[in-house]
């Protein structure tokens, strides 16, 4: 197995504020019931994916808040802000930065999947090391939840013209991808927490398994009262 030093995780987080974070649910919660739950959507993917083999970094936004992030999430965790215009030129950086760094495959994802299972990471970085030059993880709504490179098949370009928010994120990006020699490594789909019936969703879900017991779910739990 690779030694730490070689893999990277960038998890995307914004800072939980009100207002801030998850929009679309703005829709049937309230914002300070929204932020509570983004907030705790971060603290359970820490609290799961901080048991990898790799270097895990957390890529905030806004960059003006890191003395608070490092309050609401630990001094314990290697934070970076992102930087860049759009999603695409963020993501673009926070790669760049982590070649940089000498890691030897870098995967991104993003804060809106809880649950996400330790065990997709892991093996990403394993295809990445062995069979792919490319991971990518397509989400529920048709974007993706986790994208990865190899050092040497990272192609800046995948990021540039694309309609974030879109329904055809994923399937833009697999055309940019699937060219030539590329290797690819397609994790399972996940499903994003977006919307009410995402939410819904994930509590059908979890009902009665282990993630019923970490914050999302003990929150929403007793938070009965979020609905707008």
């Amino acid at each position: 197995m690779s030694h730490i030093t070689d893999r990277c995780l960038i998890i995307f987080a914004r800072y939980p504020e009100k207002g801030q974070v998850k929009s679309r649910l703005a829709c049937d919660y309230d914002e300070k019931f929204i932020a509570d739950l983004y907030g705790h959507f971060v603290d359970d993917l820490l609290s799961i994916l901080s048991r990898g083999n790799y270097c895990l970094k957390i890529a905030f936004h806004p960059p003006e808040k890191f003395e608070a992030m490092k309050e609401r999430f630990g001094v314990g965790y290697k934070y970076m802000p992102q930087c860049g215009g759009n999603l695409g030129e963020k993501m673009q950086d926070a790669f760049q930065r982590c070649f940089t760094d000498q890691f030897r495959s870098v995967i991104l994802i993003g804060s809106d999947c809880p649950d996400l299972d330790v065990e997709v990471i892991d093996s990403s970085f394993e295809a990445l090391e062995e069979t792919a030059d490319v991971a990518i993880g397509p989400a529920h709504d048709g974007g993706y939840y986790l994208i990865g490179f190899t050092d040497d098949a990272f192609h800046p370009g995948i990021f540039n013209d694309m309609p974030w928010g879109d329904l055809s994120v994923y399937r833009k990006t697999m055309e940019k991808i699937d060219i030539g020699n590329v290797r690819i490594h397609r994790a399972p789909v996940w499903r994003d927490i977006d919307t009410r019936a995402d939410l819904e969703a994930l509590i059908r879900k979890h009902h009665k398994s282990p993630f019923c017991h970490l914050k999302t779910m003990t929150f929403i739990q007793g938070s009965r009262t979020g609905r707008s």
